[in-house]
């Protein structure tokens, strides 16, 4: 977005990171402690994007003739601006593997709640993360959740720029979901271990903290906790605040638990899928952040919550 301001320096970001947390933890002091509730509501669903009737146009691996195909496998979904966005993964690897028929990119397409398509752009890797930051006014995407990640800003009716990190990602994985946190973005460090030593591993980051250098299309990734981090069990019971070393090996999805939910409100929430566990970061009132875990019966894949009985008042 033009006069937006999207550099932002990685010097000192350790501390930027735990001051903004710090920060949060005063915010949320302050919060009304009730939660809100809403009678029962009864929803229905209906198509309005098919990726089917969507195509995009690649270059085959180790081809020079192109090819056109409809788009497959839908993700994530995030919305900015009144828009929809979505993306398609294409059959692309976790790698980054080309797909049965050569293709290696994924497709971002921004619509609107209609399902007219306003624009679409292809992204080279498979995309795993789609998150609006209003603030910057652009949708960031993370590619490849088991190895060779990357990630993107793509700005509507603007550039698509690609950041490569700054170094190898110390948990030999990959990346998948985005939050923007208090002005963090915070991005799950998945399939630890897919090109080192197995996880979990304590050296191993669960989360990290993305800063991006648009001028050098750099991002730097830091460590918000790690695989083998002390977490207060909160599950209700006899080990119900009992501290516990984590012991990760699948994060995957993420989200901010908004201000009505009964527990956790305000919370970042990281679901590690594999090991059947949800870790929230919890800001302290004077400063630095603490970790609540709890154990699931399920694996979940992802976790969402209505805040209204008519999505579009909200986004």
């Amino acid at each position: 977005m033009a006069g937006r301001r999207t550099k932002i320096l990685a010097a000192s970001a350790s501390a930027t990171v735990l001051a903004s947390i710090a920060l949060a933890g005063a915010a949320l002091a302050s919060a009304s402690p009730g939660a809100a509730s809403h009678p029962a509501a009864h929803f229905r669903d209906r198509v309005i994007l098919n990726g089917a009737k969507l195509h995009h146009t690649f270059v085959p691996a180790g081809s020079k003739t192109r090819k056109t195909e409809a788009l497959s496998s839908p993700d994530d979904i995030t919305i900015l601006d009144g828009h929809l966005f979505n993306n398609f993964q294409n059959g692309v690897g976790p790698q980054g593997q080309p797909s049965s028929d050569g293709n290696t990119d994924s497709t971002i397409v921004e619509y609107t709640t209609s399902g007219r398509v306003i624009h679409q752009w292809d992204i080279k890797g498979k995309c795993d993360g789609v998150t609006a930051d209003p603030a910057r006014g652009f949708v960031i995407a993370t590619v490849n959740e088991d190895a060779n990640s990357s990630i993107y800003t793509i700005t509507p009716g603007g550039p698509v720029v690609h950041y490569k990190y700054n170094k190898p990602l110390p948990h030999f994985g990959g990346t998948d979901a985005i939050s923007i946190y208090h002005g963090l973005v915070l991005v799950s460090a998945s399939a630890p271990g897919t090109t080192g030593k197995a996880a979990p591993q304590p050296t191993y980051p669960a989360v990290y903290a993305v800063f991006f250098n648009r001028h050098t299309r750099i991002a730097t990734a830091l460590p918000l906790f790690y695989d083998e981090a002390t977490a207060t069990v909160a599950n209700v019971g006899a080990s119900a605040g009992k501290k516990v070393r984590l012991a990760l090996t699948d994060p995957d999805s993420n989200e901010i638990v908004p201000n009505s939910a009964p527990r956790f409100r305000g919370d970042f929430m990281l679901t590690s899928q594999g090991d059947e566990e949800q870790i929230f970061v919890q800001p302290r009132r004077h400063g630095g952040f603490g970790l609540a875990v709890l154990k699931l019966t399920h694996s979940v894949d992802d976790t969402a919550w209505a805040v209204s009985r008519d999505c579009r008042r909200h986004g």
